[in-house]
Order: C-alpha cells, then structure tokens, then sequence
C-alpha cells in the first residue's frame, strides 16, 4: 500500500503480487479499491525498481523477471576467463553456488525456487537471509556447510548489499572471528554475539585447521553423516576441475601466447604471439612493471627503464635487464 504526503485514504494505491512477483489485477482488484499502475511507484516486487518499458526488476546484481520467475543473467560470471577456473576463494563461476546445496546450482532461480519462504535482497543465491539482533535493517546469510572454507556470516546493510563478512575459527569454547569488508563496528559486535549464541547452543561449529602434537592425529575437518559416497563424489568434481582447468589453459595458450593463472594473471607461454593478443595494458613479471603498447612492445618502468621481456630457446620468459 502506499500513501501520499497527506496520509489521505482516498488517495492510496495498492499493490499485489502471485509469490514469484506477477502483480495480479483480477477480480475484486480494480481501481475503485485503489489497484493501479498510474501511481507512478518505481519499487515493486519486494521493494525492488520494476523497468516499465521491459517489466524486469532490478536486484542491484542482475535483473529478474517474475513472468518467467526466474533472473536473466547467471549467478555470476564477471568475464574474465580466470573467474571460471580459479581455485581462489573468491574467483568462482558460482560463489554463491555450494555442493553440500543442489539448489543453489541454479544460477538463474529465484530464491531457491521456494519464495513463499524466502525472498532475494541483492540478486546473488537469495533466499536464507535473517536480521542481524540489535542492528536495524542488516541482515546476514550463514554459510556453515561450507566444506573448503570455516563456517562465515555473509553481512548485507539496509539496501541488501553485501558489505562484508566474518569468518568463524578456533574452537567453540575460544572461537576466533576474522572480518573481511566494511561493516560498522556495532554490527560487528552484534553478529558476534549472535556467533557465540549459536555455538554455545551447538547449532554451529568452527572447523579448526588440523593440527599434530605429540605424535597424535590432530582433529580432521566435520563430515557431513553419511557422506562417504558424498565425499568421493566431491573429490571426483575436484579432479575433474582440475584437469577441466589444464585443459582451458592449454588451449588458451595455443591460441593467445597466454592463459590466465590462478591468481587472475596472465602467463605468458609464447611472448610473439602474446604480444598481439594481450590487453594493451600494465603487467609484472620477476618484481618488475611493464606497459604494453599498441606496438605489441613491452616498455620497462621504475626501476627497470630499458629492461626487455625475452624468451629464450626453452621457451622461458624472463626479464633482460639494460647493459649498464
């Protein structure tokens, strides 16, 4: 419902929509009980802007379409080659996608496809979102099944932005909080009272690192009950990946000079052909800065002015530095 300046009755509007954000105007909803497109309200579905001339919303990630009931866009792929192989943390094909979570694997459904239970604040997996105690308007999503990282609290603030999040180590009698982004010091605090509820209560718990002493087997990683066929069928998707990623960097290789490593850099493998196929730009390579020019040249900075980029008979690349 939404109402003018004035608070007038007779000048509200309404609003109403099937779960997964088709507005309805059928039946009683007619303009005599204040149902209308003509109050020019941009937030619809959730809060969220609708576009008039496509009907799609925008999430702040991607746009959704509630005709279809699902996003446009994948859940998310940002370009960069590297982002679909990378072992990193955070350079994924799907960072808000997880195994031990089938749902999650679909990059394009709306909140888990369940948006009687769940809604979906910024566009990214959606869905198990609950308020942050004593911090009005944030929110967090707990990832406590993670099995290649600790348990961590995602942090959203009032727009549903994800502005940070907190890693939870140590034990649960001294668990360890490691914060990662930009969120306000008293959020802070009441998320990690919230942590410490939760572990005192047994519903989560830290995933200490191995450890060795004194010749015992320190404490292996949680296992999820009866994940044996589970953990094999992991640890086959993992081999897969990593053969899926030689492959890619091979074949980028073969055809640009180049592939993009694990860190997001680009490894030169044939420096000719490199030369014309790399983004006019600024690279490193041993310590040193280079700017490639649109002359296919690398031009040596700082403290390496006149230095060359070479590749010897080996096919090792490596920097020459000027004769002085």
């Amino acid at each position: 419902m939404i109402f003018d300046q004035s608070g007038s009755l007779a000048n509200v509007s309404r609003h109403d929509y099937l779960p997964f954000g088709e507005e309805l105007f059928a039946g009683a909803r007619t303009s005599n009980f204040g149902y209308t497109n003509a109050d020019g309200a941009r937030q619809r579905f959730t809060q969220k802007e609708r576009d008039n001339e496509t009907g799609l919303d925008y999430f702040f990630a991607r746009y959704y379409s509630s005709t279809q009931g699902r996003f446009i866009s994948p859940d998310y792929f940002d370009g960069n080659p590297a982002s679909l192989y990378n072992r990193g943390e955070k350079s994924s094909a799907l960072p808000y996608a997880s195994l031990s979570d089938p749902q999650t694997l679909n990059s394009y459904s709306y909140a888990y496809n369940n948006p009687l239970s769940y809604v979906d604040s910024d566009g990214h997996k959606g869905g198990k979102y609950k308020p942050v105690p004593g911090s009005s308007g944030y929110t967090y999503r707990a990832d406590v099944s993670n099995m290649n990282d600790s348990p961590n609290l995602h942090i959203f603030d009032r727009r549903g932005r994800e502005i940070g999040r907190v890693a939870i180590k140590g034990t649960a009698e001294s668990p360890r909080m490691e914060w990662e982004g930009n969120v306000p010091s008293s959020v802070q605090q009441n998320t990690e009272g919230l942590i410490r509820e939760q572990l005192e209560a047994g519903k989560w718990s830290p995933r200490p690192a191995p450890q060795v002493e004194e010749g015992e087997v320190g404490p292996e990683f949680d296992e999820i009950p009866g994940s044996k066929n589970f953990s094999e069928g992991v640890a086959g998707l993992m081999m897969f990946h990593f053969v899926w990623e030689a492959y890619i960097e091979y074949q980028q290789s073969q055809r640009f000079g180049y592939y993009w490593n694990m860190m997001g850099q680009a490894a030169i493998t044939n420096l000719d052909l490199a030369r014309q196929t790399l983004p006019r730009g600024t690279y490193q390579l041993d310590g040193y800065t280079f700017i490639l020019t649109k002359n296919g040249d690398f031009v040596g900075t700082g403290t390496c002015q006149g230095c060359k980029i070479v590749q010897d008979p080996n096919g090792k690349i490596r920097v020459q530095l000027p004769i002085s």
